[in-house]
């Protein structure tokens, strides 16, 4: 899971700068991941390739710019990316 995961995650409606799995804070500015993906403190996503996404509760973006689901997700859905 999210035991070493550092990037942002949505975290009850804000974005929150995870570091070792841990929530660190807010996240203070917009970001780029190694991948190019750019994040806004609003949750908005904009990738690579100029495709707009919003961060959905429990949601993780690792600094790479990979997607996890975390351990808080409610449901218990997922994003559907398969195992990449």
């Amino acid at each position: 899971m999210a035991a070493d995961a550092d990037g942002v995650m949505m975290q009850k409606g804000k974005m929150v700068m995870m570091k070792d799995g841990k929530a660190m804070g807010p996240m203070q500015g917009d970001m780029t991941m190694s991948d190019g993906t750019k994040m806004m403190t609003d949750g908005t996503m904009m990738m690579k390739d100029g495709t707009k996404m919003n961060m959905k509760e429990g949601q993780m973006m690792m600094m790479d710019g990979k997607m996890m689901e975390g351990k808080m997700m409610e449901g218990g859905k997922g994003m559907g990316m398969g195992n990449q």
